[in-house]
């Protein structure tokens, strides 16, 4: 294990030698995740626990398993399940709909009025998925 920050000279090495990327954060965990991102990049399933919308992300685009926060029990599985595989990711999809681009895209049109239209707040930041 790594307790440190790690300092992004060591990510690719880190990354290149892993099978899976564990992202075990707590029930109150409420933000995006960057090291999902990365593992993204790298092409690197994950086992992710949670709060807010990881679920929805890590399921969606099927980039691993999700299981409960805060349960060692849980993240067994969630291992177990993992070695069996039988996931295909949609890496791709991913990377299209959460890049730089679309978010700055996404961005300028809720903060600009882009057409001269009022968005509806209970939409922003959502996109329509398949």
């Amino acid at each position: 294990w790594i307790h440190r920050h790690v300092p992004e000279n060591e990510i690719r090495d880190l990354f290149a030698g892993a099978d899976l990327v564990l992202l075990t954060y707590d029930k109150h965990f409420r933000s995006a995740s960057g090291v999902l991102n990365a593992a993204v990049g790298f092409r690197k399933p994950c086992v992710a626990s949670g709060g807010g919308g990881l679920r929805s992300v890590v399921e969606r685009y099927a980039l691993g398993w999700f299981v409960e926060p805060d349960s060692v029990s849980a993240l067994k599985a969630g291992i177990q399940s993992a070695m069996r595989g039988g996931m295909t990711p949609r890496w791709d999809a991913y990377e299209l709909e959460n890049s730089w681009a679309r978010n700055a895209q996404l961005v300028r049109e809720r903060m600009f009025f882009e057409n001269d239209e009022v968005p509806n707040p209970n939409n922003w930041l959502m996109t329509k998925h398949e």
